[in-house]
């Protein structure tokens, strides 16, 4: 599991960096629009439908065809054609997506969502509540490609958060002003990643693409109506709730 930050981390691909030209493969193998090129959160935010599936040939030729060009001094048949075929296999499942980046490169990407409890006292108005107990940290959830982020929310709240504190949250949705980010993957030990700007070339030329974790910020906000033994149960100073209103 990637490591979990509040904000963007320096370094990471942003919507002010290039990941605004990201491009995704399709299901059919064609490439949809980048998100400069329309503007639409909604590129984003966009769910596969689950009745969508896959055309493994023409998916398969496409991705090979971009990596025997991205990699020019690769043969061509020197492709790892199981590694390609569990791709596509994981794409069908939603368990992956398939990006370009702005030079064309393949890159395998997966979503996280985490939410930030947003402290509903006012002297720590803007405060991002973590838990304490295990499990420890922000409330977050891998995302499927069939999923939207608001659902993924919903699940990371439901896994995350006690049960008794659940009722008292309202789940805002999303928008790139709460946060977006994206950070490259380490690669595994036991194998190598393919880097377009390196000469050399492994046994295979499909090792492992490179890989990304994006990140969506979800906000949730609490009911201040709510029973105020909640809060008491919670540690959070219901008697200064609502005292300013």
């Amino acid at each position: 599991m990637a490591v979990l930050y509040a904000e963007a981390p320096e370094g990471a691909e942003t919507l002010f960096t290039t990941m605004a030209e990201w491009r995704e493969l399709s299901n059919t193998g064609s490439v949809f629009q980048s998100y400069s090129d329309i503007q639409d959160d909604a590129s984003l935010m966009r769910p596969r439908d689950q009745k969508e599936r896959f055309d493994e040939l023409k998916v398969a030729a496409f991705i090979r065809q971009t990596i025997s060009k991205q990699f020019a001094h690769a043969e061509f048949e020197d492709i790892d054609q199981k590694r390609l075929a569990r791709l596509v296999q994981d794409l069908d499942l939603g368990n992956a997506r398939v990006f370009y980046d702005r030079e064309d490169n393949v890159v395998k990407v997966r979503d996280v969502v985490v939410v930030h409890l947003l402290s509903p006292e006012p002297s720590r108005a803007g405060d991002i509540l973590y838990r304490e107990t295990q499990p420890r940290g922000l409330p977050h959830a891998i995302r499927s490609a069939t999923e939207s982020i608001y659902d993924v929310g919903l699940r990371a709240i439901k896994d995350n958060v006690p049960q008794f504190l659940q009722g008292a949250l309202n789940l805002e949705p999303w928008g790139p002003e709460h946060g977006f980010w994206a950070i490259p993957d380490p690669p595994s030990k036991s194998t190598n990643v393919l880097d377009p700007g390196s000469r050399s070339v492994p046994s295979k030329a499909w090792v492992e693409l490179p890989s990304l974790t994006r990140f969506f910020v979800l906000r949730a906000t609490f009911d201040i109506s709510s029973d105020p033994f909640v809060f008491l149960r919670a540690g959070i100073g219901a008697e200064k709730i609502g005292a300013d209103e």
